[in-house]
């Protein structure tokens, strides 16, 4: 029978990164992220390139459950983690203290300095390409292009680009990422 693995008997301390920090890593081949939100909230919005392992039950002490989600999440696994929670406390905590007790090397985990909500707040704008509306009319008939219309509802339900799709990003515009 395979020994139980037990719970650190206190917290183990966390190391954290900055959104920055944590920018410049995604991507790159010796880390990893997880996103060990509850899987409704990560389905919602994370980060591109993340892993999804839903840690609330760990969180709310089912340490086993945390186990059990860990050891599937880094088996042959050795790279550096960034876990992502919501303010890279809690769920981050629980997370590290089922790693810890996995053995895995702990000086390759890392936090993210105030979770999901520091990241989305810490987003810049992203460069937008342009199209002139002569360029945007010749592609119209070309099946490799879709059209969104991202006006309040009302504004593209009244008139829109022929074959536009509609999807009212005002809530987005006005500061609700996730609605976006």
């Amino acid at each position: 029978a395979e020994a139980k693995i037990e719970a650190p008997a206190s917290d183990v301390e966390m190391q954290y990164v900055t959104v920055d920090e944590a920018a410049e890593l995604l991507g790159k081949d010796d880390y990893v992220f997880f996103d060990v939100r509850k899987a409704v909230d990560v389905q919602m919005a994370t980060i591109p390139g993340t892993l999804a392992y839903d840690m609330d039950a760990a969180k709310e002490g089912d340490f086993e459950a945390g186990v059990k989600t860990m050891q599937e999440a880094t088996k042959d696994l050795d790279k550096n983690i960034v876990l992502v929670c919501y303010s890279g406390k809690r769920y981050a905590q629980a997370t590290t203290n089922v790693l810890s007790a996995l053995g895995y090397d702990m000086s390759k985990v890392y936090t993210l300095e105030g979770g999901f909500t520091a990241w989305s707040e810490g987003i810049e704008d992203v460069a937008m390409q342009y199209k002139t509306v002569e360029e945007a009319a010749a592609l119209l008939e070309d099946d490799s292009y879709v059209f969104f219309d991202v006006r309040k509802a009302v504004d593209s339900s009244a008139a829109t680009i022929p074959g536009a799709l509609a999807y009212d990003m005002d809530a987005a515009k006005e500061g609700d990422f996730n609605a976006g």
